[in-house]
């Protein structure tokens, strides 16, 4: 599993996810609530885990989604890159995107859920392990997360 703090953050949310699978169940996050009050249990791809929570003291977790096999929680793409030769979108040789976007718990006011989006372009000189680009919050509810990988160069 992958542990990312978001820098721009000020509840020291930590995300806990997995790039080709579900993340293992950190043991606060056993079961999460929502805003609306749903209660979910089971695997996820992804968890935020707050180090303090609505009460300004205990630490809170949540679903950022559903499982990583469900095809109505993640998705998998091809990156756009319009800068590689040809200005093609969706070039095979720029890297993968993974978007977490349902399944999981909701979040604040209205119909809002969390979500994740992972970036991971081709590097083939960034070695076998992932290499952390960025790590920033979009609205209170959705983060974005940028690495390098040769793994997401084609063969």
């Amino acid at each position: 599993d992958y542990v990312v703090a978001l820098d721009d953050d000020d509840d020291d949310t930590r995300l806990v996810f997995e790039l080709c699978g579900n993340a293992a169940t950190p043991p606060s996050c056993a079961r999460t609530n929502g805003t609306r009050g749903e209660t979910l249990a089971g695997p996820a791809a992804a968890f935020a885990l707050r180090r303090r929570g609505s009460d300004g003291v205990q630490p809170e977790c949540a679903r950022v989604a559903g499982s990583a096999y469900d095809e109505n929680t993640a998705t998998a793409a091809l990156l756009e890159d319009n800068n590689v030769a040809g200005g093609a979108a969706d070039n095979p040789a720029a890297g993968v995107r993974l978007d977490y976007r349902a399944g999981g718990n909701s979040c604040g006011e209205g119909s809002s859920y969390f979500s994740l989006l992972i970036l991971v372009a081709c590097d083939p000189a960034a070695g076998s392990v992932p290499q952390l680009v960025a790590a920033k919050r979009l609205g209170e509810c959705a983060a974005e997360l940028r690495y390098r990988a040769a793994a997401a160069c084609p063969l």
